[in-house]
Order: C-alpha cells, then sequence, then structure tokens
C-alpha cells in the first residue's frame, strides 16, 4: 500500500488504544482526520489491524482435559428422559379451528390463561377469542389409554359429546372419560393420537 494512502487510513486508527484499555468517546476528542470506511479495501484494512488471535471457549470438562494434556471433546448430547419430551404421551390436542397443541404429560391442566397449576402439572393453553373458556378450566389425565376430564369449576363447564352425537354436560367438579369430541366454553376440540408413537 503507498505511504501517503496508508498515512491517511492510519487517521481512522490513530486512536484506537494498543494496551487493552476501553475505547476513549470519539466525540469527547479532537476529530482525527477520517476516509469513508467503504473505500477501504480488505487488503489496505489488513495492512493497519493486527490480527486478534480468538480461542474457541469449551465446556469447563473439555476445558480441564485440555489442560491435563487430553483432547479436548465435545460432550454428547443430554438425551431428555421420556418424561420431557413434548409429546411424550403420543397424543395431541385437535382443535376445530385446525389447531394442534402438543401434550406435555398424561396428567395436565388446560384453560384460557392457566398459568402454573396449584397441583403442580403442566399446563396447556388453550386459545380462545370469545373467552367462554375459564381460565383454569379442567384437568385431563390419560389412564389406561383413555383420556378422562375433570372440571375445576369453570363457568361453562364441559360439554361431551358421545358416539352418537349425544350431548353431555359435566357438571363443575365432575370427571367423565372422553370418548370423541368435547367442548371447553365455545371450543371444540378431540385427543387424536400421533401415528406410530406408543
Amino acid at each position: 500500500m503507498a505511504e501517503s494512502r496508508k498515512h491517511e487510513l492510519g487517521g481512522i486508527f490513530a486512536n484506537l488504544p494498543t494496551d487493552g484499555s476501553p475505547l476513549a468517546n470519539p466525540w469527547a476528542q479532537e476529530a482525527s482526520p477520517t476516509v469513508p470506511l467503504s473505500t477501504i479495501t480488505p487488503e489496505e484494512l489488513a495492512d493497519l489491524v493486527e490480527p486478534v488471535r480468538v480461542e474457541p471457549v469449551h465446556a469447563p470438562a473439555a476445558r480441564a482435559d485440555a489442560a491435563r494434556g487430553g483432547a479436548a471433546q465435545d460432550a454428547p448430547a443430554r438425551v431428555l428422559p421420556k418424561a420431557e419430551h413434548p409429546g411424550v404421551t403420543g397424543w395431541f390436542l385437535l382443535l376445530d379451528t385446525g389447531q394442534q397443541l402438543m401434550i406435555p404429560a398424561r396428567s395436565f391442566v388446560a384453560g384460557r390463561r392457566p398459568g402454573e397449576s396449584e397441583q403442580g402439572l403442566p399446563t396447556v393453553t388453550i386459545p380462545d377469542p370469545h373467552k367462554t373458556i375459564s381460565r383454569v378450566h379442567a384437568r385431563f389425565d390419560l389412564i389406561d389409554d383413555q383420556w378422562h376430564a375433570t372440571d375445576l369449576g369453570s363457568a361453562n363447564g364441559i360439554v361431551t359429546i358421545g358416539e352418537e352425537g349425544t350431548e353431555s354436560i359435566v357438571e363443575p367438579g365432575g370427571s367423565t372419560r372422553l370418548v370423541g369430541r368435547f367442548v371447553l366454553g365455545l371450543v371444540g376440540m378431540q385427543f387424536v393420537r400421533i401415528p406410530g408413537v406408543s
């Protein structure tokens, strides 16, 4: 690079600290001659800036192995216990709108805004633009491969729809075995098994 160009570009980097101290506020200093960065070629930049060596970050165990002279190896991925996998039940909740909600466990609490369950169970939020589902509406349990619903004192209860299309209302606090479609508030849904998952 020509000396005149190097001197011209050097003004950009003249105020950069070389001792590791923090950068000073450029507006508090006297302005140095500047060159638009878009006019600097990568080769010119390489002549002006000293390369910095970056050390890779390793997990503590890998760093300890490397310090003892062993090879740093990536730790294998942690395999989640079956109970921690989403959809572990092999089921999802299919809403009449077509939306599918993954079931987090064999027992869970559902509602419009369930937050944390008082029973310490996982929760599922069911979208309800009409707000007919209670904040904490029902508890669902998978028992012997059958879903059971317990109303948790909801305002609009649970309506089950039998195989013949007959409707039954589950009273607040009551429980029932679900055999097909059911309705919370105005939102219809049903449990659907995920193919190939047992």
